[in-house]
């Protein structure tokens, strides 16, 4: 009776670019492809960081917004 939904890359992120994690990924590597610091992408994404510095929590099919300059954090769900 589950229903899984399954959002399109990019929907999450609004006007910023989406990058879907693949296997062998990090976020030094990717951050080197978009030209943004991991702890940016991380930071926007809301990772938590636990004291790691690879930030390994992201996984294969993970979806990340890649933050621009002068980024502000993605809004948040609020419980109602």
């Amino acid at each position: 009776g589950w229903e899984l939904v399954i959002p399109e890359p990019g929907t999450k992120c609004g006007d910023y670019e989406a990058y879907t994690v693949v296997s062998g990924d990090f976020l030094v590597k990717i951050g080197e492809q978009f030209g943004v610091s991991a702890t940016d992408i991380a930071d926007f994404n809301s990772l938590p960081w636990e004291g790691r510095r690879d930030y390994s929590d992201i996984r294969p099919g993970d979806v990340l917004c890649i933050p621009q300059p002068g980024w502000t954090p993605l809004p948040t769900a609020t419980a109602q």
